[in-house]
C-alpha cells in the first residue's frame, strides 16, 4: 500500500526584505543598511545571489525567492549545507517555507 509517499521535490521558498538606510546620520558608520519589515520593503523581483554566486530567482507565481531540492537525503542535505554556508537565510530573510506533495494510493 503507497500511503504518505513524498513525490517529486521539496521546493524552498523565501520572503525577503530590501535593504534600507533606516539609522541616524550619527549611526551610518555602524549600521550601513537595516532591513525592516516585510510589509513595506519586500523584495518581489531579480535574483537573492547567494555568496558563492549562485543566483535563487523570484517566482511571482511561488511569491518569494523559490529553488527546488531533491529528495534523495545524499544529494539534500548537501544542498541544505550549501545554502547555509553561502548565505541563503540572513538579515533579510523575513519568512521561509518549504513545499512538498504527498500521493496516496486508492486501496
Amino acid at each position: 500500500l503507497e500511503v504518505n509517499r513524498l513525490v517529486n521535490s521539496l521546493v524552498l521558498v523565501q520572503r525577503r526584505v530590501d535593504p534600507t538606510d533606516c539609522s541616524y546620520p550619527t549611526m551610518r558608520g555602524m549600521y550601513r543598511e537595516c532591513y525592516e519589515d516585510l510589509e513595506a520593503h519586500e523584495a518581489t523581483r531579480g535574483n537573492h545571489t547567494l555568496t558563492n554566486g549562485f543566483a535563487i530567482p523570484y517566482s511571482e507565481r511561488l511569491q518569494g525567492f523559490a529553488l527546488e531540492v531533491p529528495l534523495n537525503p545524499r544529494l539534500a542535505l548537501p544542498a541544505f549545507d550549501e545554502l547555509k554556508e553561502h548565505g541563503f537565510w540572513d538579515a533579510a530573510t523575513r519568512e521561509f517555507t518549504i513545499r512538498f506533495a504527498f500521493h496516496n494510493s486508492p486501496g
